[in-house]
């Protein structure tokens, strides 16, 4: 198995090359291109809360910080995926703002994200929220 790193970085020796998570950081994503990596895979918190939590930032800076990484990214041709988490109700805020989502979203676009995941993260979704979002994010 590979081997995990303090700075949570994932040391890839015995996997395949075709997928790496990545801590949200330029270093990990030096990281992992230099390895040879063919997609990277990145979470965003969308509340402040949550991400604080997750990985000790607050939203603007996580979205600076992809900013750059989905960019290089797309030079390189390195496929990239984010998976936005807490998109329905965050544990420490409640609900959230569906057009609060789109606007992520339309950013992770900007970026040139290739696939973006939208994710109930803590099953606190109905299916009339979910659809919703999915609807509106799809027209």
């Amino acid at each position: 198995m590979g081997k995990i790193y303090k700075d949570g970085c994932l040391k890839l020796k015995y996997f395949p090359t075709s997928s790496v998570k990545l801590k949200i950081n330029k270093k990990g994503f030096l990281k992992a291109k230099n390895f040879g990596v063919k997609e990277i895979c990145t979470v965003l918190c969308v509340t402040d809360s949550m991400n604080l939590k997750n990985i000790n930032q607050p939203v603007n800076q996580t979205i600076k910080n992809l900013k750059d990484i989905f960019r290089e990214s797309h030079e390189c041709n390195i496929n990239s995926k984010c998976y936005i988490s807490v998109a329905f109700h965050c544990p420490y805020d409640g609900k959230v703002d569906a057009s609060y989502v789109e606007d992520i979203v339309g950013i992770l676009l900007d970026f040139q994200v290739q696939e973006i995941v939208i994710a109930d993260t803590i099953g606190a979704a109905n299916p009339k929220e979910v659809s919703s979002l999915i609807s509106t994010l799809t027209n």
